[in-house]
């Protein structure tokens, strides 16, 4: 059994728990997800397989992804207006598609400015974009859904909508786990054990645990800025 088949077990095991064996689980996507995606769809195949109505929510990428055409399955597309160019790593139309900065990622992806270069503009914008969806979240809100599953990298809007529809959620995680958005989970990951992606640590002494500790502060300030613009 891979790692994808077994998570899919334990989302069925928890359903169980929670009365909600053949019933619908919602799936949220972050903007730049592509490849996350397709590896999700394994799991929801074998959800769908046993019984359960699988509802996704994602956004438009550049790179075609083949529709899943099963029964107890639909998606929900959304797009960013980017008529103007203005949000990075967008295509430049009114429903602008998510292109993957490859330059950006090769060059400088493990270095902490790139976080900075116009991903927080690029979550922002699919934050303002999925709150603006009323009737969506309507839609959702009636739904009776019992789960969610939250790809959660660059996705606390994802996260913070589980939340409004009063659900529990199972988080998928691709890279190390640690980044902003596990503060606003439950999860244990302490600084002063837990290095960042960002540092080629694996055992850390006294001064590592300190630039790993005040790195993590620093993320967490930045967190809350964003929060703070989100709810404004």
């Amino acid at each position: 059994m891979n790692y994808l088949n077994l998570l899919a077990g334990f989302v069925s095991l928890g359903c169980l728990f929670v009365n909600c064996l053949s019933h619908s689980i919602l799936v949220l996507h972050p903007v730049y997800a592509g490849s996350h995606i397709i590896a999700i769809r394994t799991i929801l195949e074998e959800l769908v397989r046993k019984g359960h109505k699988i509802k996704v929510i994602r956004w438009k990428e550049s790179s075609r992804i083949p529709p899943m055409e099963t029964e107890n399955f639909s998606e929900t597309i959304l797009s960013i207006d980017n008529s103007e160019g203005l949000v990075p790593f967008l295509t430049k139309e009114v429903k602008s598609s998510f292109e993957f900065p490859d330059k950006l990622m090769w060059e400088r992806g493990l270095n902490p400015s790139s976080v900075l270069d116009g991903g927080i503009d690029t979550v922002a914008s699919s934050c303002d974009t999925l709150f603006q969806q009323k009737e969506l979240i309507q839609e959702l809100k009636a739904s009776n859904f019992k789960v969610a599953i939250v790809d959660l990298l660059y996705n606390e809007c994802g996260l913070a909508l589980a939340h409004y529809l009063g659900l529990p959620v199972v988080a998928y995680w691709a890279i190390s786990f640690v980044s902003g958005e596990i503060q606003y989970t439950t999860a244990f990951n302490p600084p002063s054990s837990i290095p960042h992606i960002y540092f080629p640590y694996t055992e850390m002494n006294f001064l590592q645990r300190c630039l790993n500790f005040i790195f993590a502060i620093c993320n967490h300030i930045l967190m809350q800025v964003c929060w703070e613009e989100r709810k404004q």
